[in-house]
């Protein structure tokens, strides 16, 4: 049995050495860079980033991806770790600006900086020469800079890297970091939450108003949940099934199994 440990960053390191040992994935080249994995996140990240003791920055969309503990985001945190890797390689990557003056990690602009690294990285592979810090006068005399310069048989290339909004996205994040919070905060109070109850929201179109509309609905409920058990008592009161146009939202015990048989009819959603 794994104790808890107050920082997300080794409990999933610890919870998926767990996973290698049960289900003999030593071959695994991903599971095979678990220790790199957390070095090179320690490496770059402030410590407190990752400690349950912390106040959730709701930006740290890594923090998000540690305490899920799926198996298929080693992937992801793989992939950021090569990035981080690389961009040690990068001439002038200071120019990316991925830390503050404080040495804190600019979360909201983190993940759109990896991106442009990601780019950086292609180009380089393929065996040209990406540069940064470059910039250029627009029409009306203002300085632009430059993403990414390329120099290609006497010819300059300009490349302009844009992140693609997701409103919708961003909300259903916002929404999960939210919860996420609430159950964190209740673990200090109760241990062992998540064998109380199973639980699911799910919307019917990709429409961000509807999230931002509901959150505080979706927030009230399982807070009174939670505070049912951390009150005691004989009974616990489930609040009813919501079904409607925009989305289905229920809680329920988690040992009646219902979630884990229904879980992929609910995806369809």
């Amino acid at each position: 049995m794994i104790e808890d440990s107050g920082n997300y960053l080794t409990a999933w390191y610890d919870q998926m050495r767990l996973v290698k040992w049960q289900k003999v994935l030593h071959e695994d080249k991903f599971f095979k860079s678990l220790e790199g994995i957390r070095t090179e996140i320690e490496l770059f990240f402030d410590p407190t980033d990752f400690n349950k003791s912390s106040k959730i920055n709701p930006d740290n969309w890594l923090l998000h991806v540690l305490a899920n503990q799926q198996l298929n985001l080693i992937y992801v945190l793989n992939e950021t770790t090569e990035l981080l890797k690389y961009q040690k390689s990068i001439p002038d990557v200071q120019q990316y600006r991925l830390k503050n003056n404080e040495g804190k990690v600019n979360f909201k602009a983190f993940q759109e900086k990896l991106y442009e690294i990601y780019i950086h990285y292609i180009l380089s592979s393929s065996g040209l020469n990406p540069e940064i810090g470059h910039s250029y006068k627009s029409g009306k005399g203002f300085s632009k800079e430059v993403d990414i310069l390329l120099k290609f048989e006497n010819c300059s290339y300009n490349f302009e890297i844009t992140k693609y909004y997701d409103g919708f996205k961003e909300e259903l994040l916002s929404l999960a970091t939210t919860i996420l919070e609430i159950l964190r905060n209740t673990t200090f109070k109760r241990s062992m939450f998540h064998e109380m109850f199973s639980g699911y929201f799910a919307f019917k179109t990709r429409n961000a108003v509807v999230i931002r509309k509901n959150k505080d609905t979706f927030e009230t409920r399982i807070k009174n949940l939670l505070h049912g058990y951390r009150a005691g008592g004989d009974v616990i009161s489930y609040p009813a099934k919501i079904v409607n146009e925009d989305y289905k939202f229920d809680l329920e015990p988690a040992f009646n199994k219902h979630f884990e048989q229904n879980y992929k009819e609910m995806l369809k959603i």
